[in-house]
């Protein structure tokens, strides 16, 4: 796992970004998002645990396919993102009333209501701005508000296969640098965790048992030496004292 480290950003790189998230056909992170999304779910409820009051802010949601996995555990859900194409797509196919889609800047969190727990799965590292959004984050937040992040880390091989601006990511992190950025924004930490991925995911996936087997062993090596891709799971709430 590299430290913390981020590619330069220009208007250039922004225009790139926001015409590749406008993408209808887009399938980032997987050639089996369905896969990775119930892989993601699995990992993320080993540290919370989703009931029928909840009331669930996705940031960053593209096709809303984390919260329509999620919805019958749940009592309502609303999943915002800034690409317009996405957001039309969703609410057109869109049937359940328990869901909504709405289209933001990337910044300000818009008025949604209600809400108890603020999602963002591989959010940060597309963000052009994260620290507005971090500190969206919080004032949208109440105190008894839980923040689930997901970011990647990045290892010295994986630097070595892939290019700038690999899936959109503008950044990658280490668990030191985000939760100080969280708390240095008002947060508390309540849990982290980080998990090695399996290089050739996508191939793997296909086999149950196989991708198992994999990701078993590559998470025998401890995150700080992997060389490859990873992510790192926070849970995290509000606190100003």
């Amino acid at each position: 796992m590299k430290k913390y480290f981020e590619y330069t950003f220009n208007s250039e790189v922004e225009s790139k970004l926001i015409n590749f998230y406008n993408n209808s056909s887009i399938r980032q992170h997987s050639t089996d998002q369905e896969k990775k999304m119930d892989i993601k779910i699995k990992r993320v409820e080993t540290l919370y645990n989703f009931s029928s009051k909840n009331k669930v802010l996705d940031i960053g949601c593209s096709k809303g396919l984390f919260l329509k996995k999620i919805i019958h555990k749940i009592n309502n859900g609303v999943g915002i993102d800034i690409s317009k194409t996405v957001i039309d797509e969703n609410n057109k196919s869109n049937n359940n009333n328990k869901l909504s889609f709405l289209l933001f800047d990337g910044k300000n969190i818009p008025d949604v209501g209600e809400i108890d727990t603020i999602v963002m799965l591989d959010v940060l590292e597309h963000a052009f701005n994260p620290d507005k959004l971090i500190k969206s984050v919080h004032q949208a937040s109440s105190d008894n508000t839980k923040i689930i992040i997901e970011v990647p880390f990045s290892g010295w091989f994986s630097e070595l296969i892939t290019k700038k601006y690999h899936e959109g990511h503008l950044r990658y992190y280490d668990p030191k640098y985000l939760s100080n950025k969280l708390r240095d924004n008002g947060f508390q930490i309540e849990n982290i965790k980080t998990y090695n991925s399996i290089i050739f995911s996508g191939f793997f996936s296909k086999f149950n048992i196989l991708w198992k087997i994999m990701d078993f062993l590559v998470n025998l090596i401890p995150a700080k030496l992997y060389p490859y891709f990873g992510e790192i799971i926070v849970i995290a709430r509000k606190n100003d004292r």
